[in-house]
């Protein structure tokens, strides 16, 4: 079926096209929209925890000085839990920055230590 037949009639005339944007045949939308309408749709209004928890993980992949691989994220009711390691109190504080900046996180634990220089330099 080509294009030009979703503005034609029915009767696949091209020289007769629907008078208005309701006769138009109603299109069902992409799968992928179904899926973020169904994720969002909780019956309290929050996003779903692992939505949360995805987007939070992320965002912290996004940070070039953070090492995702060392920071663990939990999710439960809109709890954001940092756990882990990273190499300065500055990233610790990037990294609850960036948690808090998604939507549908209500409150951060951040159990991120600082990990020792003896073993940020065998990271190097």
């Amino acid at each position: 079926m080509s294009r030009w037949n979703d503005f034609t009639n029915p009767s696949g005339g091209w020289d007769e096209p629907y008078g208005s944007i309701e006769q138009r045949p109603r299109r069902e939308p992409p799968a992928s929209r179904l899926v973020i309408e169904l994720e969002t749709a909780t019956p309290d209004g929050r996003r779903p925890d692992t939505s949360v928890s995805a987007d939070v993980r992320r965002r912290l992949r996004e940070r070039p000085e953070l090492d995702p691989r060392r920071v663990g994220v939990i999710v439960k009711d809109g709890k954001v839990t940092l756990s882990g390691t990273v190499s300065v109190a500055a990233h610790r504080r990037v990294a609850e920055a960036t948690a808090r900046s998604v939507a549908g996180v209500r409150r951060i634990d951040n159990k991120l230590r600082i990990a020792p220089p003896a073993s940020r330099e065998a990271d190097l």
